[in-house]
């Protein structure tokens, strides 16, 4: 078993009604401010995983994957807890009264094996969630009661996802899929944040392909957000943690809703304290196609251009030569609202 301050977990639990139920273990002496930022953690993370049909054009699609790669600021690593990896994993379940979600922030010394916690939040924490919810709503008419069976029951949760840390990632087998290139993002950033770019690359608004794979993604817009959102919100995490010299930097992230899934890769690399940060994204494809790739085909090409061996026009061409290389910035409110009224728009 782990010393306590040697991982960050947490396991929220979100209703129908969006009321959400928390539980943090921590071990630090926290002060005051960083305790209401840790109250309030569990709202902001669950921000953006309800994607709605005001965000998206048919489908609820729901955040299921955050992977983040972890880095020093400095080369001083002494006092500073030594953490592998750092992933959000989300359960859905889909009732007769509404979606529900069970969200777990995991940040452990260890290469976790992500899907034996998977399996146990699906199959055993979640719906055990529900049944108490709904066995003691028949029997107490008492919400406080239910909250109370709610907490003692994400607090059993917590305690079989600790004691699951430390094992061994192990291989699964897992058919292949292959996937196609929608969009390119664009992220660069300088510590003093005199710059600070975040743009997007894709198809001519005016070409067929933008139009027909729109029903495949929640959005652009959507995209372009939850990199930079969730990067965030790691960070945060990490300071409320005192991890203070450690980065996140987003790996992957994957969403699904009903039959459909899409998944986005990102790597970065960092030279004279400004970070440059590429990622793709993809959704699966049966065609056999040249520009239907396995993952591998895009994570390589990532790095080449980023290592400097590949130019940046090269990569685009490489990775989906319909791309143009004209750039659509997002890093502000109207930006951000000419993606949604142009780049996202189907007619």
């Amino acid at each position: 078993m782990h010393e306590l301050n040697d991982f960050i977990l947490g396991l929220f639990f979100a209703d129908e009604n969006n009321i959400i139920y928390e539980n943090i273990k921590f071990s630090k002496e926290l002060t005051e401010l960083k305790k209401q930022e840790l109250m309030v953690l569990p709202l902001k993370f669950f921000g953006p995983v309800f994607l709605t049909k005001a965000y998206s054009r048919s489908f609820n699609w729901i955040i299921k994957f955050i992977e983040s790669t972890l880095s020093f600021k400095t080369q001083d690593t002494e006092d500073t807890s030594i953490i592998q990896s750092m992933f959000n994993l989300n359960s859905s379940i889909i009732t007769d009264k509404g979606v529900t979600n069970l969200f777990a922030i995991i940040a452990s010394p260890y290469t976790e094996d992500i899907n034996f916690i998977y399996k146990k939040m699906m199959d055993y924490i979640h719906p055990s969630l529900l049944q108490v919810r709904s066995m003691y709503r028949q029997v107490v008419d008492s919400e406080i009661k239910v909250q109370q069976l709610l907490e003692k029951e994400l607090e059993r949760g917590i305690n079989l996802i600790e004691y699951s840390l430390g094992s061994t990632r192990k291989i699964y087998w897992k058919e292949q899929l292959k996937y196609y290139c929608v969009g390119v993002i664009e992220r660069k950033r300088s510590r003093d944040l005199s710059i600070k770019e975040l743009n997007i690359y894709t198809f001519s608004k005016d070409y067929p392909l933008r139009r027909e794979h729109l029903e495949d993604i929640p959005s652009y817009y959507v995209f372009v957000i939850l990199t930079e959102y969730y990067e965030k919100m790691t960070n945060i995490t990490l300071d409320i943690f005192e991890m203070v010299n450690v980065n996140s930097n987003i790996r992957q992230i994957e969403l699904g809703a009903k039959n459909k899934k899409v998944l986005y890769l990102e790597e970065y690399s960092e030279e004279d304290d400004i970070k440059k940060s590429y990622g793709v994204i993809l959704i699966p494809m049966e065609d056999e196609s040249e520009h239907v790739r396995n993952k591998s085909f895009y994570k390589k090409n990532l790095r080449k251009m980023l290592d400097g061996n590949i130019s940046f026009e090269n990569f685009i061409k490489i990775i989906n030569p319909h791309f143009i290389l004209e750039k659509w910035a997002a890093t502000s409110d109207i930006e951000l609202e000419k993606i949604q009224e142009i780049l996202d728009k189907k007619d």
